[in-house]
């Protein structure tokens, strides 16, 4: 995960002790395909970074029809 950090634009800027501070507050999530990370209305208190396959962001319109808003992958 250490090397994700480094990696990812977001985080480029942090020191060593800025890096290790923020891995020890993260948790790793193992998902399959289909699964749901998190859902429309849950609450914004965390950030998910994607070190492998994609995500899929969907939104549910007002008539309930489900559309793909976007798909990300990892960061390189």
């Amino acid at each position: 995960m250490d090397d994700v950090l480094r990696r990812a634009p977001l985080f480029a800027a942090l020191d060593d002790d800025q890096a290790a501070e923020l891995r020890a507050s993260m948790s790793e999530v193992t998902l399959a395909r289909g699964d749901s990370l998190f859902h429309e209305g849950d609450p914004g208190d965390r950030l998910y970074v994607v070190t492998e396959g994609k995500v899929k962001l969907h939104r549910t319109s007002p008539t309930a029809a489900r559309t793909c808003w976007r798909c990300s992958a990892p960061a390189s």
